[in-house]
């Protein structure tokens, strides 16, 4: 048996670093201006970054730190570059898999609502690096617009007044922590398992999510393949 190649590892070359870091700007839906004020790195910098030019590792693990990586030095540490060929079929594996949703903030309580009367379910992610007074805010809106979710065709337009109220004073205590909350929403057809000879059930998703307040994407992507358990 032929012995197989080892791995070739190497740093990212500038020309590589600038695809990658403009791809996660770009995908987060930010301007340089933004990267710049999220990141700490002088908006002239992270333009000669994006061009190619050569720059510091301070510059490249705050950029890390920006886009929220695990590592902060992905851009700096030798690692295993996949071929253009590998490169393409992760890709492609991407696009067969995964669907792009547009991503609105929410800016008012009334918005929050009559998206939520829309929905058929609701799909949180509340982050793990925000304080634990925005966790318990983040925590809160979704257990009531999760109740309201199950019972708004029971409120009278009364009720819906004070549904509006109660969410826009969290949505601002929200704010204050220098967060927004986004949505986006999926129209899909759900088919379980066990629906033997059952046609497809339409439902409406929605994903909740807070983002620093300036710096809220544009898109999101999220898995074709909806786990659904009767």
């Amino acid at each position: 048996m032929p012995a197989q190649a080892m791995p070739q590892l190497r740093t990212f070359t500038p020309a590589e670093v600038a695809f990658m870091v403009k791809a996660f700007r770009e995908a987060h839906g930010w301007t340089q201006e933004t990267l710049a004020e999220l990141s700490g790195v002088a908006p002239r910098t992270i333009q000669r970054i994006e061009c190619g030019d050569p720059s510091s590792v301070d510059s490249r693990r705050a950029l890390a730190r920006a886009f929220e990586m695990n590592d902060i030095d992905a851009f700096n540490r030798a690692q295993e570059i996949p071929t253009a060929a590998e490169v393409e079929a992760k890709s492609e594996e991407i696009r067969r898999t995964h669907v792009t949703l547009d991503v609105d903030i929410i800016g008012s309580g009334k918005q929050l609502a009559d998206l939520v009367e829309g929905l058929n379910a609701i799909a949180p992610d509340i982050r793990a690096d925000i304080a634990d007074e925005a966790a318990a805010i983040v925590a809160g809106l979704i257990d009531y617009v999760s109740e309201y979710l199950d019972c708004s065709q029971f409120y009278s337009f009364t009720d819906k007044l004070e549904v509006h109220r109660h969410l826009s004073v969290e949505l601002a205590a929200l704010r204050e922590q220098g967060l927004s909350l986004c949505a986006a929403v999926r129209r899909t057809a759900l088919v379980g398992q066990g629906w033997i000879d059952q046609p497809p059930m339409p439902t409406v998703i929605g994903y909740l999510f807070v983002s620093h307040l300036g710096a809220e994407p544009k898109h999101v992507l999220t898995t074709k393949l909806v786990r659904f358990e009767p």
